[in-house]
Protein backbone atom coordinates (compact mmCIF):
# COMPACT_ATOMS: atom_id res chain seq x y z
CA UNK A 1 0.00 0.00 0.00
CA UNK A 2 2.88 2.34 0.70
CA UNK A 3 4.27 1.94 -2.81
CA UNK A 4 0.79 2.52 -4.27
CA UNK A 5 0.32 5.67 -2.17
CA UNK A 6 3.73 6.96 -3.20
CA UNK A 7 2.84 6.29 -6.85
CA UNK A 8 -0.39 8.29 -6.50
CA UNK A 9 1.22 11.18 -4.58
CA UNK A 10 4.23 11.53 -6.85
CA UNK A 11 2.23 10.78 -10.04
CA UNK A 12 4.85 8.42 -11.42
CA UNK A 13 5.21 4.67 -11.71
CA UNK A 14 7.48 2.92 -9.22
CA UNK A 15 10.87 1.74 -10.44
CA UNK A 16 11.32 -1.80 -11.71
CA UNK A 17 13.57 -2.42 -8.71
CA UNK A 18 10.79 -1.37 -6.31
CA UNK A 19 8.13 -3.50 -8.06
CA UNK A 20 10.41 -6.55 -7.92
CA UNK A 21 11.09 -5.90 -4.22
CA UNK A 22 7.34 -5.63 -3.49
CA UNK A 23 6.62 -8.90 -5.29
CA UNK A 24 9.44 -10.65 -3.41
CA UNK A 25 8.13 -9.25 -0.10
CA UNK A 26 4.63 -10.53 -0.88
CA UNK A 27 5.89 -14.03 -1.73
CA UNK A 28 8.16 -13.96 1.33
CA UNK A 29 5.25 -12.91 3.53
CA UNK A 30 3.09 -15.80 2.32
CA UNK A 31 5.92 -18.24 3.05
CA UNK A 32 7.03 -16.68 6.37
CA UNK A 33 3.50 -16.71 7.77
CA UNK A 34 3.10 -20.38 6.80
CA UNK A 35 -0.30 -19.60 5.33
CA UNK A 36 0.10 -22.28 2.62
CA UNK A 37 0.55 -25.18 5.06
CA UNK A 38 -2.33 -24.16 7.32
CA UNK A 39 -5.81 -25.53 6.87
CA UNK A 40 -7.69 -22.26 7.28
CA UNK A 41 -10.88 -20.74 6.01
CA UNK A 42 -10.72 -17.04 5.24
CA UNK A 43 -13.30 -14.89 6.97
CA UNK A 44 -14.33 -11.66 5.23
CA UNK A 45 -14.18 -9.80 8.57
CA UNK A 46 -10.53 -10.74 9.00
CA UNK A 47 -9.77 -9.57 5.49
CA UNK A 48 -11.54 -6.25 6.12
CA UNK A 49 -9.72 -5.70 9.43
CA UNK A 50 -6.41 -6.63 7.78
CA UNK A 51 -6.93 -4.16 4.94
CA UNK A 52 -7.95 -1.46 7.43
CA UNK A 53 -4.82 -2.17 9.51
CA UNK A 54 -2.66 -1.88 6.39
CA UNK A 55 -4.40 1.38 5.46
CA UNK A 56 -3.86 2.67 8.99
CA UNK A 57 -0.15 1.84 8.86
CA UNK A 58 0.14 3.42 5.42
CA UNK A 59 -1.50 6.57 6.82
CA UNK A 60 1.00 6.53 9.69
CA UNK A 61 3.87 6.25 7.20
CA UNK A 62 2.41 9.11 5.16
CA UNK A 63 2.11 11.38 8.19
CA UNK A 64 5.63 10.49 9.35
CA UNK A 65 6.93 11.34 5.89
CA UNK A 66 4.94 14.45 4.98
CA UNK A 67 3.13 16.07 7.92
CA UNK A 68 4.83 18.68 10.13
CA UNK A 69 8.34 17.63 9.19
CA UNK A 70 9.62 21.00 10.37
CA UNK A 71 9.09 20.06 14.04
CA UNK A 72 11.28 17.56 15.85
CA UNK A 73 10.65 13.84 15.59
CA UNK A 74 10.15 13.77 19.37
CA UNK A 75 7.28 16.28 19.13
CA UNK A 76 5.66 14.44 16.22
CA UNK A 77 5.99 11.19 18.16
CA UNK A 78 4.33 12.80 21.17
CA UNK A 79 1.34 13.84 19.05
CA UNK A 80 1.11 10.36 17.53
CA UNK A 81 1.20 8.76 20.98
CA UNK A 82 -1.43 11.15 22.35
CA UNK A 83 -3.73 10.38 19.40
CA UNK A 84 -3.18 6.66 19.89
CA UNK A 85 -3.83 6.99 23.63
CA UNK A 86 -7.18 8.67 22.98
CA UNK A 87 -8.22 5.78 20.73
CA UNK A 88 -6.94 3.08 23.11
CA UNK A 89 -8.58 4.63 26.17
CA UNK A 90 -11.84 4.98 24.24
CA UNK A 91 -11.80 1.29 23.34
CA UNK A 92 -10.74 0.33 26.87
CA UNK A 93 -13.52 2.41 28.39
CA UNK A 94 -16.17 0.51 26.44
CA UNK A 95 -14.61 -2.96 26.44
CA UNK A 96 -12.68 -3.38 29.71
CA UNK A 97 -14.76 -5.58 31.99
CA UNK A 98 -12.22 -6.97 34.47
CA UNK A 99 -9.96 -5.31 36.98
CA UNK A 100 -6.68 -3.66 36.05
CA UNK A 101 -3.65 -5.48 37.48
CA UNK A 102 -0.99 -2.95 38.50
CA UNK A 103 1.57 -5.69 39.25
CA UNK A 104 1.65 -6.70 35.58
CA UNK A 105 1.87 -3.03 34.59
CA UNK A 106 4.92 -2.38 36.75
CA UNK A 107 6.58 -5.67 35.77
CA UNK A 108 6.05 -5.52 31.98
CA UNK A 109 4.12 -2.37 31.10
CA UNK A 110 6.96 0.11 31.32
CA UNK A 111 9.38 -2.08 29.30
CA UNK A 112 6.73 -2.80 26.66
CA UNK A 113 5.74 0.87 26.51
CA UNK A 114 9.33 1.94 25.99
CA UNK A 115 10.22 -0.61 23.29
CA UNK A 116 6.77 -0.99 21.72
CA UNK A 117 5.21 2.45 21.96
CA UNK A 118 7.77 5.18 22.62
CA UNK A 119 10.96 4.29 20.70
CA UNK A 120 9.33 3.01 17.44
CA UNK A 121 7.40 6.22 16.62
CA UNK A 122 10.46 8.31 17.36
CA UNK A 123 12.56 6.25 14.95
CA UNK A 124 9.70 6.18 12.42
CA UNK A 125 9.38 9.97 12.49
CA UNK A 126 13.14 10.35 12.27
CA UNK A 127 13.67 7.91 9.40
CA UNK A 128 10.66 8.16 7.09
CA UNK A 129 11.37 11.67 5.81
CA UNK A 130 14.75 10.29 4.70
CA UNK A 131 13.52 7.04 3.08
CA UNK A 132 10.14 7.98 1.63
CA UNK A 133 6.89 6.04 1.88
CA UNK A 134 7.67 3.39 -0.75
CA UNK A 135 11.10 2.33 0.50
CA UNK A 136 9.98 2.78 4.10
CA UNK A 137 7.06 0.40 3.64
CA UNK A 138 9.35 -2.22 2.12
CA UNK A 139 11.90 -1.83 4.92
CA UNK A 140 9.09 -2.06 7.49
CA UNK A 141 8.45 -5.57 6.13
CA UNK A 142 11.41 -6.57 8.36
CA UNK A 143 8.90 -6.69 11.20
CA UNK A 144 7.70 -10.13 10.09
CA UNK A 145 11.12 -11.83 9.94
CA UNK A 146 12.02 -10.35 13.31
CA UNK A 147 8.72 -11.59 14.80
CA UNK A 148 9.19 -15.10 13.44
CA UNK A 149 12.81 -15.25 14.60
CA UNK A 150 11.91 -13.98 18.08
CA UNK A 151 9.09 -16.54 18.31
CA UNK A 152 11.65 -19.21 17.41
CA UNK A 153 14.36 -17.97 19.78
CA UNK A 154 12.33 -16.78 22.77
CA UNK A 155 9.20 -18.93 22.62
CA UNK A 156 10.69 -22.06 21.04
CA UNK A 157 8.03 -22.07 18.35
CA UNK A 158 8.51 -24.45 15.45
CA UNK A 159 9.57 -22.66 12.27
CA UNK A 160 9.50 -24.81 9.14
CA UNK A 161 11.82 -24.61 6.14
CA UNK A 162 9.39 -22.63 3.96
CA UNK A 163 9.12 -19.97 6.68
CA UNK A 164 12.91 -19.57 6.70
CA UNK A 165 12.80 -19.22 2.90
CA UNK A 166 10.15 -16.49 3.32
CA UNK A 167 12.33 -14.67 5.84
CA UNK A 168 15.31 -14.86 3.47
CA UNK A 169 13.15 -13.53 0.59
CA UNK A 170 11.97 -10.54 2.64
CA UNK A 171 15.53 -9.70 3.65
CA UNK A 172 16.63 -10.16 0.01
CA UNK A 173 13.93 -7.70 -1.13
CA UNK A 174 15.19 -5.10 1.33
CA UNK A 175 18.75 -5.63 0.09
CA UNK A 176 17.55 -5.25 -3.52
CA UNK A 177 15.90 -1.93 -2.62
CA UNK A 178 19.08 -0.63 -1.02
CA UNK A 179 21.60 -1.67 -3.67
CA UNK A 180 22.34 0.74 -6.48
CA UNK A 181 22.24 -1.32 -9.67
CA UNK A 182 23.09 1.61 -11.95
CA UNK A 183 26.51 1.28 -13.47
CA UNK A 184 28.79 4.27 -13.27
CA UNK A 185 30.24 5.36 -16.62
Amino acid sequence: MGVLLEMILEKKLPSKQKVIAVLIVLVGTVLATNIINNDIALDWRGIVWGVLAAASFTTTMFTANRVATEISSAQRSLYMLLGGAVIIFSFAFFTQTGSFNLDIFFKWGIILALFGTIIPPMLLNLGFPLTGIGLGSIVSALELPVSVMMAYVLLNEKVIFSQWIGIILIILAIIIMNVNFKRSK
